[in-house]
């Protein structure tokens, strides 16, 4: 028969397991969420949401099963599980900001800015700043166009020099919304017609 302290031994055991896996299960879920911010902020793409977000609800899983288990009555149990939604909750609320685009951007604005008013082509993408710019050219309004990030150029920034006032441009559906002064986030908008 086992006795007191050999009982409270294990019970410490299984606190410090518990209090073990639910550390993982965050640090897990708190790097797949700076993950995506990061890779948002400076290369937009689908490729970290593909993955990140997989991992982000597998530990979300995770987090439940050890919620519902002994770890969150004991003393301290209750913070520790606290920490893995406070850091998913601040991750959506800084993604629907662009808080990290807004990071990146304050970085890279003085880079960007130079290669616009160059606006030469890329042979291949290249950083600028810490944008990963896949690819640069002007359209013939005389704005210099980025595509940042690989979303099939469908989206990015431009550059209006001060004589050039941004316009939506029919013909191939570009809009414009102001981002920052001369920059404006462009995206494409297929016009269809039903007959």
């Amino acid at each position: 028969m086992a006795t007191v302290r050999e009982l409270q031994r294990r019970e410490r055991r299984q606190v410090r397991s518990a209090a073990v896996s639910v550390g993982i299960s965050a640090v897990i879920s708190g790097a797949a969420v700076v993950g995506i911010l990061v890779s948002e902020a400076v290369s937009p793409g689908f490729v970290a949401w593909y993955y990140g977000v997989p991992v982000v609800v597998g530990t979300a899983i995770w987090w439940m099963v050890l919620s519902a288990g002994e770890t969150s009555t004991q003393a301290g149990g209750h913070l520790l599980l606290v920490i893995q939604p406070v850091m998913v909750v601040c991750g959506v609320v800084a993604a629907l900001l662009h808080l990290p685009e807004r990071a990146a951007w304050l970085v890279s604005e003085s880079r960007m800015t130079a290669a616009a008013q160059q606006c030469e082509r890329m042979a291949r993408p290249q950083w600028v700043g810490v944008f990963l710019v896949e690819e640069m050219a002007r359209n013939r309004n005389g704005a210099c166009h980025f595509r940042v990030g690989d979303r099939m150029g469908r989206d990015g920034l431009a550059y209006f020099p001060p004589s050039v006032e941004p316009v939506a441009e029919p013909a191939n559906s570009t809009h414009y919304t102001p981002f920052d002064g001369r920059w404006y986030r462009y995206d494409f908008v297929a016009d269809y017609t039903m007959d």
